[in-house]
């Protein structure tokens, strides 16, 4: 896994350098609604009119922006770990395909815990 996340995170970092400096083309030079194979056609072709200062400022901006939501991230993360509690896509109220989820999770917990305490009062594995 950690082979094929450096090559994601690789690839994703080209891309931003791609955008950002695609975005210091004068408008002019860029082609409307490009994807990202025509984004690096539009640099390939149009290398000599790039502004370099803004196309820096573009990768530095989107750098603070990656390290920004990254925090926002691992503290969500850690968050998570220590109450016990999802954190993330599809695990709130507001997501209606996993709303119950959050909402319901101490009461699922209760029944957890006496369903095994039930299991353990019979004796649990010893009587197998």
């Amino acid at each position: 896994m950690g082979a094929v996340s450096a090559i994601v995170r690789g690839i994703t970092e080209g891309l931003d350098v791609t955008n950002a400096f695609w975005k210091a083309l004068p408008r002019d030079r860029r082609t409307r609604g490009a994807d990202q194979v025509q984004r690096a056609r539009d640099l390939y072709n149009n290398w000599q009119h790039v502004d370099l200062g803004e196309a820096f400022r573009n990768v530095v901006e989107n750098e603070v922006e990656d390290r920004f939501f990254g925090a926002i991230g691992r503290g969500l993360g850690q968050f998570g770990r220590a109450t016990g509690r999802p954190v993330g896509a599809g695990a709130g109220p507001w997501d209606t395909a996993h709303g119950d989820y959050a909402r319901d999770y101490d009461r699922r917990q209760r029944e957890r815990n006496k369903d095994r305490r039930r299991w353990e009062r019979f004796g649990g594995y010893k009587n197998r």
